[in-house]
């Protein structure tokens, strides 16, 4: 585990992001999943409007979110719990490169790491953001990944971010 938020460290500098992280990680033994149902977001309710849940069990080739906090509500303009990610996010950008590093998280039963600058566009909103996010597969069983529990931030920034869209070893 010290490795993996080591990971996290080197790829971000967001301390709110690195601090979800290390408190998903104090969650599980070492080799195993994280069962969300067991994960105590109270214990850190100051990070809670920038998490989110996505439902593995009843999606099919999109992600449906379960859970989302007020921030990522609040970035796409609407509720997006029940919803699909890529069906809301009609920016410039595509969401598909995310949404296929999220399966491959899922199936590598591996955490990952996303950051992009956005232009997203929708009947809703229209706005140019940076987008952060880690996320982590989760098991109630130990073998079959049946949630997702993430942590996302947008935040405006000065200059060219180049993007990185990776799993963490």
């Amino acid at each position: 585990m010290t490795l993996v938020i080591d990971t996290i460290k080197l790829l971000s500098r967001n301390p709110k992001l690195v601090e979800f992280s290390s408190f998903i990680l104090s969650q599980f033994e070492a080799g195993a999943l994280p069962d969300y149902r067991n994960i105590n977001l109270m214990e850190i309710p100051h990070l809670v409007p920038h998490v989110f849940a996505l439902d593995v069990l009843n999606s099919s080739e999109k992600l449906i979110v379960k859970y989302c906090g007020t921030k990522i509500d609040e970035f796409y303009g609407t509720n997006m719990t029940g919803k699909s990610i890529v069906d809301r996010y009609k920016g410039e950008e595509r969401f598909d490169e995310v949404e296929a590093i999220f399966w491959q998280s899922i199936h590598a039963q591996k955490p990952s790491y996303t950051v992009r600058s956005v232009h997203l566009e929708n009947e809703y909103v229209d706005k140019f953001k940076v987008a952060e996010t880690v996320m982590f597969p989760c098991s109630s069983d130990g073998a079959t990944v049946n949630y997702t529990i993430g942590f996302a931030d947008f935040y405006n920034t000065p200059s060219h971010l180049e993007p990185c869209i990776t799993l963490i070893e």
